[in-house]
């Protein structure tokens, strides 16, 4: 009895890892870069947080908690910058945010250079970090350990 509820343990932890390692791939789990400093107008923040998902892209939460400022995902493989194409409460109601990880069930992103957002939008993503400027905001963001 004791090694088939053993098996059914492994078989259980597996089957999550594998779902897991599925919504990582899939592009909807972002994990914390808790080690990025990030700078917004030539100021550093002391709110802002910073996810990566598995393809490279970032969701970065600019001085959040004060709702002041934008959320913004970065695409890094084009790259382009966008923001969420709702309101962020609503855009975020299929999403799991904690300091650590971000479950974006649903996040459609109006992306940079179109006629709704700003056409001047530029992006530059590098190993050791990421600048982009979008209307007013100027972000800045190094990677620590490079």
């Amino acid at each position: 009895m004791s090694r088939k509820l053993a098996f059914a343990g492994i078989g259980v932890m597996v089957l999550i890892s594998l779902v897991i390692m599925g919504i990582w791939q899939g592009g909807w789990l972002f994990l914390r870069v808790a080690s990025a400093k990030i700078t917004l107008n030539g100021k550093t923040t002391k709110d802002s947080k910073i996810y990566k998902g598995a393809s490279g892209d970032y969701f970065i939460f600019l001085e959040n908690e004060s709702a002041e400022h934008r959320v913004y995902r970065v695409f890094s493989q084009t790259p382009e910058v966008g923001i969420p194409a709702s309101p962020v409460p609503s855009s975020y109601t299929k999403s799991l945010k904690t300091n650590w990880v971000l479950l974006c069930g649903h996040c459609p992103i109006t992306t940079a250079g179109t006629d709704k957002f700003d056409r001047n939008a530029t992006v530059s993503v590098s190993s050791t970090g990421l600048e982009f400027t979008v209307g007013e905001d100027n972000v800045v963001v190094k990677l620590a350990d490079h």
